[in-house]
């Protein structure tokens, strides 16, 4: 689960992160009981018993409670996700990256203060492989890396087809996004992205909330298998 505050609250005085600090809590207190429930359940209803002022973008994933090797996903906004499926010769290969859902340009679906319930975040599921990796990331990341870049900088922690060290290579791509996002003189993906739809933004890189979660799948019919 990833959960990024929106951070134009700052400019009225709101703490950015308390709405996106709350929401967490709450889909964890609603999902915990009935893990069998859809994921966009939750995130409405846990937006409706938010109390913060604030808003969020939501990217959140769960295995398939009746089948053990899919895992579905709801996205809302421009925090997402991308999985991996490393084979034996060393390499990572991209099995699916969420697309980004904007209004405009950097302006992301978002749930919260004067935003409609987060009915369109967008459904997905996956039949996955043990030791697929999954990859969530807020826009800190995706507006400062490429989708190449991204898996260059997992394929170093790999061994033996396997994520060796989840959090090692989580460490090193929130560190590359945050020197990247410093740097004043990077063609970063936001600064493309504001180029081709003629936003004024100079060439460097957007520094802003950087989330990294980095997870190895291990399905449950692989440990039934092992059982």
């Amino acid at each position: 689960m990833v959960a990024d505050g929106v951070g134009g609250w700052a400019t009225r005085g709101i703490d950015p992160g308390l709405f996106s600090k709350s929401l967490v809590a709450d889909i964890k207190n609603n999902f915990d009981p009935n893990q069998a429930q859809e994921l966009k359940k939750v995130l409405v209803e846990s937006v409706k018993q938010n109390r913060a002022t604030g808003s969020s973008t939501c990217v959140l994933a769960k295995f398939d409670t009746q089948r053990p090797n899919f895992i579905k996903t709801t996205n809302l906004g421009d925090s997402g996700y991308v999985l991996y499926r490393p084979d034996s010769n060393g390499g990572l290969n991209q099995l699916f990256r969420s697309k980004e859902q904007q209004h405009s340009f950097n302006f992301p679906y978002q749930c919260g203060t004067g935003a409609e319930l987060p009915y369109a975040a967008f459904d997905t599921e996956h039949e996955v492989q043990d030791n697929d990796i999954m990859i969530m990331f807020s826009d800190g990341v995706s507006d400062n890396l490429f989708e190449e870049d991204v898996a260059r900088r997992v394929k170093p922690h790999l061994k033996d087809a396997k994520l060796a060290d989840a959090q090692t290579a989580a460490d090193c791509l929130s560190q590359t996004a945050f020197k990247l996002g410093n740097d004043k003189n990077y063609a970063s993906p936001f600064y493309k992205g504001a180029v081709a739809v003629g936003r004024p933004f100079p060439k460097m890189g957007k520094l802003d909330d950087i989330i990294v979660i980095a997870a190895t799948i291990h399905t449950r019919e692989k440990e039934l298998e092992e059982f």
